[in-house]
């Protein structure tokens, strides 16, 4: 069952919940909450289902750049791995069906486009890295939209984009040598490790400049930029600035940790900015 929980990639989708629960608290609440349930339900599966079908398509890649991956190191084979994922986008139709009519499309949507991401755009760099993106950030824009103004989750949603889109450039330098093989042509190999660092560094950048907006606007209050400041500006030029003296796999590694985390404490600088 383990290798199973790997494939999903639990901690990412505990993450995509929270992110729509706090887009739905931050509009307001007002939405249906069996409306609301059925979504989070019908996001998560449909994209632990899309992780699964990514490992089953990467498993030549990740033999170089994750060999412990579940289906590169043997202990869940192709064949299984697609069943799951199967099961899992059947269930995530169902529930978003359940959930209302908004709510089908959108995963229809992500649907499509994460499809021709694997099929196509996952080898081209730049723009797979804008899709994944733009699929992850508007999960705030469903949870808003199901508590009641969709506006709310635009603030939100623009910076999940920025913090996203930075780690996905991130993540293609660590793979590079994977990637290679694989013949993708992500920025890390198409402009090598050091300018793909400093491209990553553009979105990251605009996020800490645009961060204190908010509280600037009333959006949040002082706790929200407290947390912000420290918990991610802080942190990230730190985390950054030790992957530009040193940009190998285990300084990367440590920039995408703290990219995830910064997800976690960006929604609860939010969340306290807005109702302590």
């Amino acid at each position: 069952m383990s290798a199973f929980l790997r494939l999903v990639r639990p901690l990412n989708l505990l993450i995509l919940a929270g992110a729509i629960l706090l887009a739905y608290l931050l509009a307001g609440a007002a939405g249906d909450r069996a409306s609301l349930l059925f979504g989070i339900t019908g996001a998560v599966l449909l994209v632990a289902s899309f992780y699964v079908w990514n490992d089953c398509a990467d498993r030549l890649v990740d033999r170089v750049n994750r060999p412990d991956r579940p289906i590169p190191s043997g202990t869940v084979s192709p064949r299984r791995a697609a069943v799951l994922g199967t099961l899992l986008l059947a269930g995530a139709f169902a529930a978003g069906s359940l959930s209302g009519g908004t709510t089908a499309a959108v995963l229809a949507i992500w649907a499509v486009l994460l499809a021709a991401y694997e099929a196509v755009l996952k080898r081209t760099g730049l723009p797979g890295n804008l899709l994944v993106s733009a699929v992850a950030s508007s999960a705030l824009l469903l949870g808003a939209h199901l508590g009641g103004s969709l506006a709310a989750g635009i603030v939100p949603a623009l910076f999940a984009f920025l913090l996203h889109f930075g780690r996905e450039i991130v993540k293609d330098i660590a793979d590079a040598p994977g990637d290679r093989k694989g013949r993708r042509r992500s920025l890390a190999i198409v402009l090598g490790d050091r300018r793909a660092l400093a491209f990553s560094g553009v979105p990251l950048a605009l996020l800490v400049l645009l961060s204190p907006l908010p509280f600037l606007f009333g959006l949040y209050n002082v706790l929200y930029l407290l947390i912000v400041l420290v918990g991610v500006d802080l942190l990230l030029a730190v985390a950054y600035a030790r992957c530009l003296r040193r940009p190998d796999r285990s300084n990367l590694g440590l920039l995408s940790r703290v990219l995830k985390g910064q997800m976690v404490v960006a929604m609860t600088a939010m969340l306290a900015g807005r109702f302590l």
